[in-house]
């Protein structure tokens, strides 16, 4: 299964403690569009929402 839209505003990260600076969770939400798509159709469509 594919997100189908990777936007920025879509990844939650929480950060628990200070001390771990890089050893947070990072959760996808918003899974609206959420369904069947090629295996590489996420990546591409992060990147071309970057650019």
């Amino acid at each position: 299964a594919c997100h189908n839209d990777l936007l920025a505003d879509n990844f939650i990260l929480i950060k628990e403690d200070a001390l771990h600076k890089y050893d947070f969770p990072m959760y996808l939400i918003d899974w609206e569009y959420g369904g069947m798509a090629p295996k590489y159709y996420d990546i591409a469509d992060m990147f071309q929402e970057i650019l």
